[in-house]
């Protein structure tokens, strides 16, 4: 069982913050939970948890101020090491407009190294041989409930227990096959520019890049359509309507009759998009 410290005020980060320039800490491990269109409409950070080689400790940030999490995480004082950051920056930049500061991502590491496993559970056991357990379980977890479960808690302190070790490794790695200047040459040159509108991952599938242009346009405004009703009712965009469905009804290889209520959808919202999909359709004639 991890022991860790909870943070849940404004009140309580300060002071973390302020105890980990008080005790020279120059680096915390650092990984986010979150929530991504899966229970509720929309992306929300829901956990972050830092580790600083020795102690644990668990911020919610649902009770903590913008600001607050803006001061600690664009801290420039104190490293923070993630692995694979590039969703968890997207996250805090949408919903807070934070840009984390002194982000080591120890991906680069394992870019660098050009290992055969990419994602976390998959280097850890390759480099040090440390198997995670769970991760199966916790996939689908909805982060937003409150009390997080005892065993999710748990479960999200593995992602930064190992991260000093992994590094440590990753560098003897790099030592021994003499690439240590070429690390220093990608540390130092100027990070990719972060977009912070990047291109939806729907629209980077092998179905859109297949559509015609008049079929994306099309697909597009059904986009935009389910967007705007699982908004409204605080549902996931892929219970309003699948994706594969999408698809199948920007190409008009779908009849309308399969879209269906459910639980969270109800039979006026299923008439109301089968109307305004009649009349994308129309607007084309």
């Amino acid at each position: 069982m991890i022991e860790y410290e909870l943070i849940a005020s404004d009140r309580g980060l300060a002071d973390f913050r302020h105890r980990l320039h008080q005790q020279e800490t120059r680096a915390i491990a650092v990984d986010f939970e979150g929530e991504f269109n899966l229970h509720e409409y929309g992306c929300r950070l829901c956990l972050i948890q830092v580790y600083d080689g020795s102690r644990f400790c668990l911020i919610d940030p649902f009770p903590i101020s913008p600001g607050e999490l803006k001061a600690f995480l664009e801290d420039r004082g104190i490293v923070k090491l993630f692995y694979g950051a590039d969703s968890d920056r997207s996250l805090v930049h949408k919903q807070y407009g934070i840009d984390i500061r002194s982000m080591y991502d120890l991906k680069l590491l394992v870019d660098l190294l050009d290992l055969e496993q990419k994602g976390l559970d998959g280097v850890l056991k390759a480099v040090l041989g440390i198997e995670t357990t769970g991760k199966k379980k916790f996939q689908m977890h909805n982060w937003t409930r409150r009390p997080i479960e005892r065993e999710a808690l748990q479960y999200a302190l593995t992602d930064v227990q190992h991260l000093f070790r992994l590094h440590t490794a990753l560098l003897d790695l790099i030592k021994e096959r003499k690439l240590v200047d070429e690390l220093v040459l990608r540390l130092v040159q100027d990070p990719p520019e972060f977009n912070p509108n990047p291109i939806p991952t729907i629209q980077k599938s092998r179905e859109y890049r297949e559509l015609s242009s008049r079929e994306k346009a099309r697909f597009q405004k059904i986009l935009d359509l389910r967007e705007e009703v699982a908004k409204k009712l605080n549902c996931p965009p892929n219970v309003v309507i699948a994706k594969d469905l999408m698809f199948l009804i920007a190409t008009r290889e779908a009849s309308l009759s399969m879209l269906r209520p459910g639980p969270k959808v109800g039979r006026e919202t299923i008439d109301g998009l089968v109307a305004a999909i009649h009349a994308i359709y129309a607007g084309e004639a």
